[in-house]
C-alpha cells in the first residue's frame, strides 16, 4: 500500500510533456525534388483549457547535415512566425498550410544528397523561454526534426547540366 502512495505522488509530480501540434507533411524520408513547391502541414492538437502555456508560433528550418561530420551543419529559414492558434474551444484540431520553394538545382549541386542528410526542423516559440517548466507543470515541446529524401531534377533545369566525373 504505501508503495502505491509512494508511486502516486511520484507521477503526480513529475512534469507533463507537452504535445501542441503534430507535423502532417511532409512526413518523414518523404521525396522532395530541387526548385519544387513543398506543402507544409501541421495540425494543431485539442488541449486542456488549463494548459494556457502553448506556442505563440512556429518556425520551419530546411536544415542540411554532412553526413560524414554531423558537426557540419547549415541551414536556412523556411518559414517564420507561423499561425498556432487552436480551435476556439480548444477541444478539437485545427490544421494549417504554408508552402515553401525548394532551393534551385545549383544549391543541390552544391550540397549533394549522397554527402548531405536533409531536413525540415519544426520549432515552436512560446511568450516566455526563459523557463521550460511552466506554473501548470507542463513542459515546452521540443522541435520536431522531419528527415526529408532529396531527388535532384536536372532534366527540367537547362542550367543544371549533368555532373560530369
Amino acid at each position: 500500500m504505501f508503495k502505491c502512495l509512494w508511486i502516486l505522488i511520484l507521477c503526480s509530480s513529475l512534469p507533463i510533456l507537452a504535445q501542441h501540434f503534430k507535423v502532417d507533411g511532409p512526413v518523414n524520408n518523404q521525396k522532395v525534388y530541387n526548385s519544387a513547391t513543398v506543402p507544409i502541414k501541421y495540425t494543431i492538437l485539442p488541449q486542456k483549457i488549463e494548459s494556457v502555456h502553448t506556442p505563440t508560433s512556429l518556425d520551419v528550418t530546411f536544415q542540411w547535415t554532412r553526413r560524414n561530420d554531423s558537426k557540419l551543419t547549415q541551414s536556412l529559414s523556411a518559414a517564420t512566425g507561423l499561425c498556432m492558434d487552436p480551435n476556439s474551444d480548444r477541444s478539437q484540431s485545427k490544421s494549417y498550410t504554408t508552402y515553401w520553394k525548394t532551393p534551385s538545382c545549383r544549391f543541390f549541386l552544391r550540397y549533394q544528397a549522397t554527402e548531405w542528410a536533409f531536413s525540415f526542423i519544426f520549432t515552436p516559440k512560446y511568450s516566455q523561454s526563459s523557463t521550460t517548466l511552466t506554473k501548470n507543470n507542463h513542459l515546452e515541446q521540443a522541435p520536431i526534426t522531419i528527415p526529408l529524401d532529396v531527388h535532384q531534377n536536372i532534366t527540367s533545369h537547362p542550367k543544371c547540366p549533368p555532373i560530369l566525373i
